[in-house]
């Protein structure tokens, strides 16, 4: 592969690596005295940025290599924390613990029973909403069926 620009964050007090930002993302909204922003060059596949602010450089990979693979706990975290939310997105977590809890021969706490309402109630608001929408003139209404089909044209699987 080919070299590509990294903007690379550190930390502004002690110059630790804190990683890169998104390619095209803007630095704009960054606080200077928070982090600091380097533009590096090297090939993601064949090189690696090791170091400080300062004194960090490009290194060849196979000059690293310690024989050990290198993996980060927090990215290990990162990756289970989203194949969780992935097959239990939040609002599913919660479903299932409140249907839980209202099967179970535990008295609900007043907090639960507020929490359960405003839930409902948001629930039907916003499905009296989507028929309204449904069937006025206003708005062109899209579903979840017709998003995941317009997903798949604009990606060419479907």
């Amino acid at each position: 592969m080919a070299k590509e620009k990294f903007k690379m964050m550190f930390n502004a007090k002690n110059g630790a690596l804190l990683g890169h930002l998104p390619q095209g993302m803007s630095t704009f909204g960054l606080d200077p005295d928070e982090v600091k922003v380097k533009t590096v060059e090297y090939d993601p596949d064949t090189e690696v940025f090791l170091g400080t602010y300062a004194e960090g450089k490009v290194h060849k990979i196979a000059e690293v290599d310690t024989g050990k693979a290198y993996i980060d706990e927090e990215i290990l975290n990162a990756g289970v924390a989203d194949q969780i939310a992935e097959e239990y997105p939040i609002h599913r977590q919660l479903n299932i613990l409140i249907d839980m809890i209202n099967k179970s021969d535990m008295p609900n706490t007043p907090e639960f029973t507020q929490m359960m309402k405003f839930i409902t109630d948001l629930r039907e608001m916003n499905k009296t909403r989507k028929e309204e929408y449904k069937k006025g003139d206003a708005y062109y209404y899209v579903d979840r069926k017709m998003s995941e089909l317009d997903r798949k044209k604009r990606m060419g699987e479907a």
